[in-house]
C-alpha cells in the first residue's frame, strides 16, 4: 500500500507463485501463493480508490490463503484508512511478531504508541460522555420528583438548564485535562509529524474546553437566576443568590 515492503513482498510472492506446474496445467489449478498475489493486487486498486473496508476485505482473504506477514502490514494501513483503530494496532503487532526483523520495526513501533494513545484518548471521552449522560438523566429525574413532591407547580426547567450548565463545567475540566496530556506528547515526541499531530489535537481539546467552560457558565448562570426568581415568585418561599469566584450559591428559605 505505496510502501516499499508491501512491493518487494508481492514481488518475492510472484517469484514464488511462478515456480510451479507450467502451461495449462498450472492455469487450471492456482497454487495458495498466486491466489494470494491475485487478491493483494486487488486490495491496492482498492486502497488507492479510498476503498479501505474492501481493501482490508481483500487482505484478509489473501493473508488466510497465504500468511505472507507483509500482508498484515498492509492489512493494518488499511484498517487505519478505514479509521478501524483497534483492528490496525492489532495487526501491526502481529505483523511485529511474525516479521520481528522488520527493516523499519521502530517506525512501527512509534506508529502502534501512536495507536494505543488515540484509542485511550477516545475511550476516555466515551467514558466522560456516558458520565455527562448519566448526570444530564440523574439532573432530569431530580426535577421530575421536586416537581412531583412540590405539587405547586415549581417549574423544573431551570434546574435543568443550570444541571446541564455543571455538566458542561465538568466536561471542559475534562477537556482541559486532555489538551495538557495531548500538548505533553508533543513535547515527548521525537518525530515532527507526530507532535505536530499531538500539539494539533492539543489545540483543538484546548479550544473545546474553553467553550465548554463558556457556555457551561453561561447555562450554569441563567439556571441559578431563573432558580432564584422561581423561588422568589412564590408567596411562602424567600431566596437568594450569591456570585463568587468560581462558584454560584443559592440560599432559599420554604
Amino acid at each position: 500500500m505505496g510502501t516499499g515492503r508491501a512491493t518487494a513482498a508481492a514481488a518475492v510472492i510472484v517469484i514464488i507463485a511462478c515456480v510451479g506446474t507450467p502451461g495449462a496445467a498450472r492455469a487450471q489449478q492456482r497454487s495458495p501463493e498466486e491466489r494470494a498475489v491475485e487478491l493483494y493486487e486487488r486490495s491496492e486498486v482498492f486502497y488507492r480508490e479510498g476503498r479501505f473496508d474492501r481493501a482490508a476485505e481483500l487482505l484478509r482473504e489473501a493473508y488466510a490463503t497465504f500468511p505472507d506477514p507483509t500482508l498484515l502490514y498492509n492489512l493494518a494501513r488499511a484498517y487505519e484508512g478505514s479509521g478501524d483503530v483497534d483492528a490496525a494496532l492489532s495487526a501491526y503487532r502481529r505483523f511485529l511478531v511474525e516479521e520481528p526483523g522488520a527493516e523499519d520495526r521502530g517506525a512501527i513501533e512509534r506508529r502502534i504508541a501512536t495507536l494505543r494513545a488515540q484509542i485511550a484518548e477516545r475511550d476516555a471521552l466515551e467514558r466522560e460522555r456516558a458520565l455527562a449522560e448519566e448526570r444530564r438523566r440523574l439532573a432530569e429525574e431530580r426535577a421530575r420528583r421536586a416537581e412531583a413532591e412540590a405539587g405547586d407547580g415549581l417549574n423544573p426547567v431551570p434546574w435543568v438548564v443550570g444541571s446541564v450548565g455543571v455538566v458542561g463545567l465538568a466536561a471542559g475540566s475534562v477537556l482541559g485535562i486532555l489538551a495538557l496530556d495531548r500538548h505533553d506528547a508533543a513535547v515527548a515526541d521525537q518525530t515532527q509529524v507526530g507532535a505536530r499531530s499531538a500539539q494539533t489535537e492539543a489545540e483543538d481539546l484546548a479550544t473545546a474546553a474553553t467553550v465548554a467552560f463558556v457556555a457551561g457558565g453561561v447555562l450554569t448562570a441563567i439556571g441559578a437566576t431563573w432558580i432564584v426568581i422561581d423561588l422568589g415568585s412564590r408567596g411562602d418561599a424567600e431566596a437568594t443568590v450569591g456570585l463568587g469566584p468560581g462558584s454560584i450559591r443559592i440560599r432559599g428559605t420554604f
